[in-house]
């Protein structure tokens, strides 16, 4: 067996490095009556490396705008995220390449002179 990340044998804060997987589609109810829709759903599962704590979001498609969403609402409930891991599929490539292209926007001098006019 090869040795562990640094990551995962280091002390951290919880949900300081994080780990991040799909899994769906499942059928879910829309509401708690006998005869409703049922919808597909998928779930999205956040897991601390150090302490294995998870944290799940509900998603409606495995879309990059989907997962963009989910992943806010896990940052604003553990903002001490410093290391998001992923596995490479389409809808976490198009957020890195989004966030990526909306940090090299924010650190442009142009983006930071129109924040201090206004």
């Amino acid at each position: 067996m090869g040795n562990l990340p640094p990551e995962r044998i280091t002390q951290a804060k919880p949900f300081e490095h994080t780990g991040v997987d799909y899994r769906g589609p499942l059928l879910m109810k829309e509401k708690k009556h006998r005869n409703c829709n049922k919808v597909k759903v998928w779930i999205s599962i956040f897991v601390c490396f150090t302490t294995k704590a998870v944290h799940i979001e509900i998603v409606d498609d495995s879309s990059t705008d989907q997962f963009l969403a989910a992943f806010s609402r896990f940052i604003s409930r553990h903002p001490a995220c410093n290391s998001m891991y992923s596995d490479n599929g389409t809808n976490y490539v198009g957020a890195k390449n989004e966030l990526t292209e909306l940090f090299n926007l924010v650190q442009t001098d142009e983006h930071n002179e129109k924040i201090q006019r206004t």
